[in-house]
C-alpha cells in the first residue's frame, strides 16, 4: 500500500492484527499501522498513544519499513496486553508498598517508639497477643503473635491465612486518605508476620476452624488496630445464626456496633471489618421460613457513653412456628 503523507494517526484504536504490508516499526518498539482509516499506535514504553505520533516519535521518514508480509509477532495484542497489565500490576503493588512504609515511619515518629504491644482475649480466656517492632529506617515491621493462646478444642481456631488477611486489611485502613490505592499484596511487602505453631492462629491440621474466618478474624483485627491506637474494638464477631430441620435451613449474620475513634462516634447496627453479607428482609424471612420476626431494633445505649461513644448493638427476636434446631456462633 503506498505511503500517504496526508494520513496521520489520531484517536487510537486497538491493533487486532498486523498486515505486514502497511506496518512500520519505530525505535520505541511501537507499531504504526498505515491504512486508509483511522489507525493505532501502540508502544511498549508508552502504552496506547492518545495523541498524534509526532509528539512521541521522529518524522515518519526516519521510521524503517518492515519487510512486506512480515508478521508483527512481538506486538501481538496478547503479548502487548500481558506486558502492560503485568507492568501496571507491579506499579500498583509498588505504590502500596511505599504507602505502607511511609505510614509505618510516620507512626514510629509520632509515637516516639518503634515497638508497640496489644492483647485481647476470646470469651474462653484464650489470649491473642501482638507485638509490632518497626524499623523506621527501612519502613518495615515485624508482627509477632508470640504469646497467643494454644489451639482450642472448639472451632475458633484460625489458619494463618486468616491472620494475614486481617493484617493486610488493617494496614490498608491505616493509610491516610491521600493513599488512594486498591487493597493488594504490596501492602504486606514491608511486613513480616510471625505466628507460632500450635496456637489458635496457627493450629494443627486436625483443628476445627469454621469460626476462625467469621469470628477470630474480627478479634485479630481489633488487636492490630488497638496496637496502632487507631480505634476502639467493635462487636468482634459476625453473630452467625442458623436454624432449620431435616427439610430446610437458614443462615444469617447479625450486625452490631462499631468501635469509636479519636475523633468520631462508632456506627450503630452495622457489620464491621470483614463481612460481605446483608440480612434477609423481614417479609422474605416470614414468607419463606417458619418464623416470625417479633423485634429487630438497636439496643440503645449499649455502645457506652462519652464524647465519642461506640456504636449500639442489635436486638433481634425471632419466634418459630414449629420445632427447629438453632445454633448461634458469637462472642462478647
Amino acid at each position: 500500500m503506498p505511503y500517504n503523507k496526508q494520513h496521520k494517526p489520531h484517536k487510537p484504536h486497538m491493533i487486532t492484527q498486523g498486515c505486514g504490508q502497511c506496518a512500520w516499526y519505530c525505535s520505541h518498539e511501537g507499531a504504526v499501522c498505515r491504512v486508509q482509516v483511522p489507525v493505532a499506535i501502540y508502544c511498549l514504553d508508552y502504552g496506547m498513544l492518545d495523541r498524534p505520533y509526532e509528539t512521541y516519535f521522529p518524522p515518519l521518514q526516519q521510521l524503517t519499513p518492515l519487510t512486506p508480509l512480515t508478521p508483527l509477532t512481538p506486538l501481538t495484542p496478547l503479548a502487548n496486553s500481558l506486558r502492560v497489565v503485568t507492568s501496571y500490576m507491579g506499579h500498583i503493588q509498588d505504590c502500596a508498598e511505599a504507602s505502607v512504609r511511609s505510614m509505618l515511619r510516620a507512626f514510629a515518629r509520632e509515637k516516639g517508639t518503634c515497638s508497640v504491644y496489644a492483647e485481647d482475649a476470646l470469651d474462653d480466656g484464650s489470649p491473642i497477643c501482638l507485638r509490632i517492632n518497626i524499623d523506621e529506617d527501612a519502613g518495615s515491621a515485624v508482627f509477632d503473635f508470640t504469646g497467643t493462646g494454644p489451639e482450642v478444642a472448639g472451632n475458633l481456631n484460625a489458619p494463618p491465612a486468616v491472620t494475614y488477611s486481617a493484617v493486610i486489611y488493617c494496614l490498608r485502613c491505616l493509610l491516610p486518605p491521600t493513599a488512594d490505592i486498591p487493597l493488594n499484596q504490596g501492602c504486606l511487602t514491608p511486613v513480616t508476620i510471625t505466628i507460632p505453631k500450635g496456637t489458635l492462629l496457627n493450629p494443627s491440621r486436625n483443628a476445627a476452624v469454621v469460626g476462625g474466618n467469621v469470628l477470630t478474624s474480627q478479634r485479630v483485627t481489633d488487636v492490630v488496630l488497638k496496637a496502632f491506637d487507631a480505634c476502639a474494638a467493635s462487636q468482634g464477631c459476625m453473630n452467625n445464626l442458623t436454624f432449620g430441620d431435616a427439610n430446610m435451613g437458614y443462615y444469617e449474620t447479625i450486625a452490631g456496633g462499631a468501635g469509636a475513634g479519636p475523633h468520631w462516634k462508632g456506627c450503630s447496627g452495622v457489620h464491621t471489618h470483614m463481612t460481605n453479607t446483608r440480612i434477609t428482609d423481614p417479609e422474605i424471612l416470614e414468607r419463606r421460613f417458619p418464623a416470625i420476626l417479633r423485634r429487630f431494633a438497636l439496643r440503645r445505649g449499649s455502645g457506652g457513653v462519652g464524647t465519642f461513644p461506640g456504636g449500639d448493638g442489635i436486638e433481634r427476636e425471632i419466634e418459630f412456628t414449629r420445632p427447629l434446631t438453632l445454633s448461634l456462633l458469637t462472642e462478647r
